[in-house]
């Protein structure tokens, strides 16, 4: 029998990714230090975000997920933009998505929600003309753990536009996605 699996109980990666997120949204607050509630964060310069995620629902999307960076500026205490890449798989096909990502922060608080939007190009790596442009928009809260270092679970929504589709080729029909992450800042 295989280690991870017993009569009742089988282990599912993707579905344990997204209790995390949310028991984070639930718990983390309760964990932010006193001392830097109330106080102001880092908002100004450069700053990073690092997020992994899954597709759901999970029995649709087995072993898909994707990974992505962002590196840009704090134009504000609401206001960051800056560029992303990162690497999405899906069962066959794994893409490098190049795109921008904006996001507005409700407060300038320990915890805060944020709103986001980001869309580019992503490259198929296998095959160049399965590549798509994509959009997301998502939901999210930001904890502060000390003024710089945050994490950030969010969900949103994915739109995929296969170039092809865009090229009017038939059989090649945009889709969308509904993705959990959970993500840093500094």
């Amino acid at each position: 029998m295989h280690p991870m699996k017993s009569a009742n109980f089988v282990f599912n990666p993707l579905k344990f990714t997204s209790l995390v997120v949310f028991i984070s949204i639930l718990v983390i607050p309760e964990f932010c230090p006193a001392q830097y509630r109330g106080v102001r964060f880092k908002h100004e310069g450069i700053g990073t975000v690092i997020e992994g995620g899954a597709y759901i629902p999970f029995e649709l999307y087995k072993g898909a997920g994707g990974f992505n960076a962002v590196v840009g500026m704090h134009f504000s205490e609401q206001y960051y933009g800056g560029l992303t890449i990162g690497l999405d798989g899906f069962e066959t096909d794994i893409f490098v998505p190049i795109g921008l990502d904006f996001r507005y922060f409700l407060m300038d608080e320990a915890f805060t929600p944020f709103l986001s939007f980001d869309g580019g190009y992503a490259a198929n790596i296998d095959n160049m003309s399965s590549s798509m442009l994509f959009y997301q928009g998502s939901v999210g809260l930001r904890f502060f753990m000390n003024q710089v270092f945050a994490i950030i679970p969010s969900t949103g929504y994915r739109g995929m536009h296969p170039l092809s589709a865009v090229a009017g080729e038939i059989g090649s029909a945009p889709f969308g996605i509904w993705e959990l992450r959970l993500g840093f800042s500094f």
